[in-house]
């Protein structure tokens, strides 16, 4: 079911000018529990929730928030604007420009790349996190439990971790407790890798 609520356009033209007042339109979409979600917005807030099975949204100037669960795969690019994802089942793809994010834990890899905003990852506890940052922190959680292999750098940020290493694991530690593999890169911001709780 789709529903939507619009205000119509109210304005006049002045050549070569255009004015415009109060434009809204509310798009409203129920779809099943296990849905994939595809979204493309420009200059709008994306807000979904429940349990859905993938996610891909495509944002200019709008802010997305996820409140549930993803259970698959969850792809998302964002210009001037925020994110905040909940669970994710799976990978998480995410380009970002002029926006923070913000995710619950990942159940794969993730990989983000942005520009003048800052990432908190809640926990990720096998695979990679990919990242490459200009003008943000990088915060990534990392499950009990798992171990970290990390390559990283930063040009004028500070860096710091306060889980073990896998070359750090004591003798006679259980080898097969998973990785999560780190690596990128940040310029003009810190990388912060801490114990998810």
């Amino acid at each position: 079911m789709v529903a939507y609520r619009g205000k119509g356009k109210l304005g006049f033209s002045l050549s070569p000018f255009t004015l415009v007042f109060g434009s809204e339109l509310r798009v409203r979409a129920t779809v099943p529990h296990g849905a994939a979600v595809k979204v493309k917005t420009a200059s709008a807030d994306t807000e979904i929730a429940g349990r859905i099975a993938e996610l891909d949204v495509n944002s200019v100037s709008g802010d997305l928030r996820v409140r549930g669960e993803i259970a698959g795969d969850a792809r998302v690019k964002t210009v001037s604007g925020d994110a905040e994802l909940g669970r994710v089942g799976r990978d998480l793809s995410l380009q970002g420009v002029s926006g923070d994010v913000r995710t619950g834990p990942i159940g794969g890899s993730v990989e983000t790349k942005t520009v003048s905003g800052d990432v908190h990852v809640a926990a990720v506890s096998a695979g990679q996190a990919r990242f490459a940052s200009v003008s943000g922190d990088i915060e990534i959680g990392i499950a009990q439990g798992s171990f970290l292999d990390v390559d990283a750098g930063s040009t004028s940020g500070d860096l710091s971790s306060e889980v073990a290493l896998v070359s750090e694991r004591l003798e006679g530690e259980n080898g097969a407790a998973p990785t999560v593999v780190v690596r990128g890169r940040t310029v003009s911001g810190d990388l912060r890798v801490f114990r998810a709780r």
